[in-house]
């Protein structure tokens, strides 16, 4: 029998999974996707793709074919002082392309106001990137000027720059006449939004007293680690402020329990996503076999942990379940060998086996 790590809590925390086994959403606004832009929508998002009239571009900016871009096309200048200007109402803008070997470096404003220089260059191809966002503007009419300069990184072999879409939006705490519920009787109330996220909260569960984390599948997120979209965070419920953490795989359709020391297990999930259902490009690593671990902690240090080459599962789980035992091992029940939505004798994994396995693993943990 495994061994119990530490001393087992009377009480655990609860843990609510949500998975949804649908595609990212599609654009909405003035595009139709052909290809699913995979960031976050917020009440009040609008997604305008480079096609858009309400984009003006000089001459010199030519519109093109882009494979992986939103609806695969996009609008690319490599001569210095082309301009991509798009006026719009909101709290928010964030512009997406793509970064490659021959990209350049563009300088950003603002109404007006030079706010960030982005370098575009990356090695190899990344497709819908979120290159440049602003938020927590004024409401009303704003405008975002992005200039191409004509230099580059050393290495890059041009100086080109993308535009493929921009996502522009209201702050969801302005959305009032959306966030008031009127009761059928004389009471009224007002669902007042304190805080917010960064993630989407696709899991979610309650690790101490007074903090919550959330765990979202690998997308665009408007919280950023490392230079990336976040795709955890831990939310603090007195301040509603919130910490980015690192995970490292996709936890989409992932398992989750606790060990009895209080750590936090989030198990298996999503391969990296290579089809049209993935079209950007993360960074992100295999989750299929991963093993993401969590300690919570008072002294807002504590991180998820991932260590793919020392701790992972024997074999691969897409929406596995798991729970703890009394005796502080977890069994992981179930799942799939790769994403799909029909379960059969080729994809399905048994019990017994993962049980041993991790059982043998939580004797090495403790």
């Amino acid at each position: 029998m495994a061994k119990s790590c530490l001393v087992q809590f009377q009480t655990v925390p609860s843990l609510l999974c949500f998975c949804h086994t649908t595609f990212p959403k599609a654009c909405n606004g003035e595009i139709r996707c052909q290809l699913p832009f995979t960031h976050v929508e917020l009440s009040g998002d609008r997604s305008i793709d480079d096609t858009s009239p309400f984009i003006t571009y000089s001459t010199n900016f030519r519109p093109s074919t882009c494979p992986n871009a939103v609806n695969l096309t996009c609008h690319v200048s490599g001569i210095a002082g082309s301009t991509a200007q798009l006026k719009f109402s909101g709290t928010r803008v964030e512009w997406f392309g793509h970064m490659s070997p021959q990209s350049g470096i563009a300088s950003v404003f603002i109404d007006g106001v030079f706010k960030q220089t982005v370098d575009l260059y990356n090695a190899r191809l990344l497709s819908q990137q979120r290159l440049f966002s602003a938020y927590g503007l004024s409401p009303g009419s704003h405008t975002i000027t992005i200039i191409v300069t004509g230099n580059h990184h050393p290495v890059s072999r041009a100086s080109l720059i993308a535009i493929d879409a921009f996502v522009v939006s209201s702050d969801p705490s302005t959305l009032t006449q959306r966030d008031t519920v009127q009761e059928t009787d004389s009471h009224n109330w007002t669902l007042i939004q304190r805080g917010n996220t960064g993630v989407a909260a696709m899991q979610l569960a309650m690790v101490t007293d007074t903090h919550a984390i959330i765990i979202d599948k690998v997308e665009h997120n408007l919280e950023t680690i490392n230079g990336r979209p976040a795709w955890a965070t831990l939310y603090d419920l007195r301040t509603h402020e919130r910490r980015p953490l690192n995970i490292r795989s996709n936890s989409f359709c992932a398992g989750g329990t606790w060990l009895s020391n209080g750590t936090l297990l989030n198990i298996g999930g999503n391969p990296v996503l290579e089809s049209h259902t993935g079209a950007a490009d993360f960074g992100d690593l295999n989750g299929l076999q991963a093993i993401r671990m969590f300690d919570p902690c008072d002294n807002g240090e504590c991180d998820i942990l991932e260590a793919p080459n020392k701790i992972r599962l024997a074999s691969a789980r897409w929406y596995n379940s798991a729970t703890r035992l009394d005796d502080g091992s977890v069994m992981i029940i179930g799942g799939s060998t790769k994403g799909g939505w029909m379960n059969n004798q080729t994809t399905v994994r048994s019990v017994f086996a993962i049980l041993l396995l991790v059982l043998s693993f939580s004797e090495k943990h403790c």
